[in-house]
């Protein structure tokens, strides 16, 4: 059985798709709110477990759509609010652009969502509908490479070719550049030496830790 709407300006139109989308969209502002605050909580409780001077900051991944929510930005500073996470340390990763995505859209929330404090990176090359374009269209903070994506770095120099001319081509637009996949001390030497900024060093489920190299 549909439902129709009685609005003058949407008579004889099925109301059944737009209430199943309202619900939708309550369903993800939860999960949006319960996902912040886990992944605040179980940093916390990393940072209060291991004592050190070393910079780290929480990465917690989100499809690009849902960054645009109306209620995100509200979620998230409700979620900092009442946690005691330092600015900066709160990264939220896309794991996806698509090439329709409405920019201008994104980009309002990309401020919202700077203003908080909370940095945006771009896992690079997980989707091949992300068009690299997107490196200063969408006001990135941060890329992420995973080496799993490409031929060993310390065996093919055409690898290191190419991270070195992604990671000087960031940091010229001024976008930092995190690595995961690592395997070995070589790696991280190798990575170090091309001037990478952190590592993803440790998961806790969907969300990581990121280490920046010194």
């Amino acid at each position: 059985m549909s439902l129709i709407w009685d609005h003058a300006d949407r008579i004889g139109l099925d109301a059944t798709d737009i209430i199943s989308g309202m619900e939708n969209n309550q369903i993800q502002a939860k999960l949006t709110h319960k996902m912040l605050s886990d992944g605040v909580q179980k940093y916390n409780e990393f940072r209060l477990a291991n004592l050190t001077d070393t910079k780290t900051a929480l990465v917690i991944p989100f499809p690009a759509f849902q960054l645009m929510n109306s209620s995100f930005v509200n979620n998230l500073r409700s979620v900092l609010a009442h946690n005691n996470l330092p600015p900066g340390q709160l990264i939220l990763e896309i794991n996806e652009t698509r090439a329709d995505l409405n920019l201008k859209d994104f980009q309002v929330h990309a401020k919202q969502i700077a203003v908080l404090g909370a940095k945006l990176a771009l896992n690079l090359f997980s989707n091949p509908k992300t068009p690299l374009t997107h490196l200063f269209q969408i006001d990135l903070d941060i890329i992420r490479i995973n080496l799993k994506d490409i031929d060993p770095i310390t065996q093919d120099p055409r690898s290191v070719i190419f991270i070195r001319s992604i990671t000087n081509m960031a940091h010229d637009l001024g976008i930092e550049v995190v690595v995961d996949g690592i395997t070995n001390d070589a790696e991280v030497e190798l990575l170090r030496s091309i001037g990478i900024d952190g590592l993803m060093v440790e998961r806790f489920g969907t969300i990581t830790l990121s280490l920046t190299m010194t």
